[in-house]
């Protein structure tokens, strides 16, 4: 998602420095060209601290942006330390109370607070979703005048996504379809409730041959295949990990289910939804009521109820949403909304 603000920002003229605490890997490849990255090369975050301190004395930027909630913090500080003139634009991107209720130790506690005392000082305050907004006041103190609403910019374009969606996938499942396929995307970790999600799949083979696809990787990969061998659907289940081109995937299946503790936005969503396959997601916060809207573009349940998953599942397969509406309402958060942050540094 920031490299799609830095590109649009360099593309409009402005010089934009991508900072990194540490860029491993194929990372310097994906920066869009004309935006300078710069590695700070710190092993751990607050060992940046000092770094960005430095980089903001030297180069004295117009603005700082960060988003994530340690980086916040870490480019917080770092403008107290380095006291500059640089104006601070700070971009939440989750729920906060719901994120840190389910982390344990010192650091998140320390980090919670921290943000909860350091994001009031930004001089702009983005929020992803109505539902991170209202968050944020609840936990900042921050009036909602204070906070602005700019959805994700989920994909390219439309016309992007469905280029990429009809490339051939080399999922036996998906290539050579036998069965309806539903898919699942994510990290491997309890806050994407894939649990839920193997549970309602497990209700749905009682009465329908199908298949499960869930992709992503992390640390429930273990628990969520054991899980699955305990229900007795694992022949039925594939967890391919992470795949260059999930469109290929979303394009293929027959339904998108996102089965969330909680979200910041719901990328997946409108990604599956440009790809015109019919979704269906709980009612978490925030995001998918908002990307549904009220359950117009696909049915939302009750976080945690696999019963009410498994037949809003059955009733996609059975009954879907034109594929042209859903792509439709896709456009709604297409590149269109990073001009919103050009119109935020104007302000």
């Amino acid at each position: 998602m920031l490299f799609h603000i830095s590109d649009h920002l360099t593309k409009k003229g402005y010089n934009v420095d991508f900072l990194v605490s540490n860029a491993s890997g194929d990372f310097a490849d994906k920066v869009p060209e004309g935006v300078s990255l710069i590695n700070l090369k710190s092993d751990r975050e607050l060992a940046s601290l000092p770094k960005i301190s430095r980089y903001l004395r030297k180069t004295e930027p117009d603005i700082l942006l960060s988003t994530t909630h340690s980086s916040i913090v870490i480019a917080h500080l770092s403008l107290i330390i380095s006291n500059c003139e640089t104006e601070m634009i700070s971009r939440q991107g989750t729920v906060l109370t719901k994120h840190f209720e389910n982390q344990d130790g010192i650091k998140n506690k320390i980090v919670y607070e921290l943000m909860k005392h350091l994001i009031p000082r930004a001089d702009k305050v983005i929020a992803i979703s109505e539902g991170v907004k209202t968050d944020l006041v609840q936990c900042t103190g921050l009036s909602e005048s204070d906070i602005s609403v700019i959805y994700n910019p989920a994909i390219t374009s439309v016309a992007d996504i469905e280029q990429k969606a009809q490339e051939e996938t080399e999922h036996p499942w998906l290539s050579q379809k036998d069965n309806p396929v539903i898919l699942g995307a994510g990290r491997l970790v309890q806050q994407k409730g894939f649990s839920t999600l193997l549970r309602a799949f497990k209700s749905i083979t009682d009465t329908r041959d199908c298949r499960l696809i869930i992709l992503g990787e992390g640390e429930d990969r273990g628990k969520l295949e054991n899980y699955a061998k305990e229900l007795g659907i694992y022949d039925l289940v594939s967890l391919p990990g992470y795949i260059d081109n999930p469109y290929s995937y979303m394009g293929s299946a027959d339904v998108f289910a996102l089965s969330s503790e909680w979200e910041g936005f719901g990328i997946v969503l409108v990604e599956a939804m440009a790809c015109g396959t019919p979704v269906v997601s709980t009612d978490c916060e925030s995001g998918p009521e908002e990307i549904l809207e009220n359950g117009r573009f696909g049915p939302l349940v009750n976080v945690g109820n696999y019963e009410q998953l498994a037949d809003s599942i059955q009733d996609m397969l059975d009954d879907p949403i034109p594929g042209s509406m859903l792509k439709q309402r896709a456009e709604d958060f297409d590149l269109d909304n990073v001009q919103q942050y050009e119109e935020i540094i104007y302000e």
